[in-house]
């Protein structure tokens, strides 16, 4: 990321309701094929997170509470507001999440995708099936 390029005005991407600032947000991430920089099993000795990547933490943020929109993007023909969906799932879904488990909100199957990015050590013992379970495995370790 360029420190000398303009930053993204985030109340202004992030303004109105949930759909206003999704149908806004996702030309940004379109290009990434999705929100996130890099799939969960790389690491990296020195990482500043994109632009892209930071909207999509305050688009998770903002929106937390309508995480069922967020959900029902997960059933979109469109691979990449699946995964932009997937994304913003995982960020809702951290260590200050306090609503109802995950497994019993996603019910959909890990993508493939999703699935190959499980490598390691970590999620050895994870023996879910859908997202859902993979989010509260993430959550709680269980």
């Amino acid at each position: 990321m360029d420190p000398n390029a303009p930053k993204l005005d985030y109340d202004r991407f992030l303004a109105g309701t949930v759909a206003d600032a999704w149908n806004r947000c996702l030309p940004r991430w379109r290009p990434l094929g999705r929100v996130e920089d890099f799939p969960r099993n790389m690491r990296r000795m020195m990482y500043w997170p994109s632009e892209e990547k930071s909207l999509g933490r305050e688009f998770a943020g903002k929106f937390r509470d309508q995480y069922t929109f967020i959900v029902g993007k997960l059933s979109s023909p469109d691979p990449v507001e699946t995964a932009c969906a997937h994304d913003l799932l995982s960020y809702i879904f951290d260590t200050s999440w306090e609503g109802p488990d995950p497994a019993e909100i996603v019910t959909v199957p890990i993508p493939d995708w999703v699935r190959d990015e499980l490598g390691g050590p970590y999620y050895e013992s994870f023996q879910g099936s859908t997202l859902g379970e993979l989010f509260r495995f993430e959550l709680y370790g269980e």
